[in-house]
């Protein structure tokens, strides 16, 4: 088993893969000025798709994209059983490869899921697919203190070392083209909403675990002991972005 199959044979059957909740995807939708007509968004990064079948359950027409088959797999078995097949279109492909026509998105939608690209390369990649007067929903770890712990910022400078503070992405955004129309912080809730299933997998898989399986869940034992040990130098935050249309 390589490392990589020991992280997805880890996440597999979870159905948070960062932290999140269906309350806050609701929430972050809610805050979008609402539009005449049907939403047409693609959800990059999807995973197993729980914004995806937020969002088509509120009547938002959603290619799901994400590069792991399984997932994919799994969401239109759900969109099939909860009768959203027709709401909910997936299609495998990497996110930095996403050749789809530009202009053709009113929504582009990515919860935890940034980070693999890096911030900036994320906007300014995605930005195209985006319709004028279109939106962007991220979410993104942030520094929230300006001086955290050295232990907490080696931890990161590691995992992501693109990480920045919540002003610093807002002055990514706009430099990339957008205008922040609002953010929101994640509650804890998102985060234990995360950990929770990760911390049963843990003693679902330790015993007999192999070398690359047992690499899995030391990190993510570690993860968790600096989320609880530094909950306030660093947050998961939403980023509203409106894309303006140019005059």
């Amino acid at each position: 088993m390589t490392l990589e199959e020991a992280m997805y044979k880890f996440y597999d059957g979870l159905e948070t893969l960062g932290p999140g909740s269906e309350e806050t995807t609701i929430r972050l939708f809610e805050l979008i000025p609402s539009s005449s007509g049907s939403i047409n968004a693609i959800d990059i990064g999807c995973g197993t798709g729980r914004s995806s079948m937020v969002l088509a359950k509120h009547g938002v027409k959603v290619t799901a994209v994400d590069d792991y088959q399984p997932f994919l797999d799994s969401l239109d078995e759900k969109a099939k059983k909860e009768g959203l097949a027709e709401q909910i279109y997936t299609l495998n492909l990497s996110m930095d490869q996403l050749k789809l026509p530009s202009n053709s998105f009113d929504l582009v939608w990515s919860e935890a899921s940034v980070y693999v690209l890096g911030f900036e390369k994320a906007l300014q990649t995605w930005k195209k697919l985006l319709k004028p007067n279109g939106y962007m929903v991220v979410t993104e770890c942030c520094w929230t203190s300006d001086s955290p712990s050295k232990e907490v910022s080696d931890f990161w400078s590691e995992e992501y070392p693109g990480m920045f503070t919540v002003t610093e992405a807002q002055r990514i955004a706009e430099k990339t083209g957008f205008e922040v129309f609002d953010t929101h912080t994640l509650p804890e809730s998102d985060w234990e909403n995360y950990y929770k299933p990760q911390n049963k997998r843990i003693t679902e898989l330790e015993e007999g675990a192999g070398p690359e399986m047992e690499q899995v869940i030391e990190h993510t034992r570690k993860e968790i002991a600096i989320r609880d040990k530094y909950n306030s130098d660093y947050e998961y935050v939403a980023f509203i972005l409106r894309l303006p249309q140019k005059i």
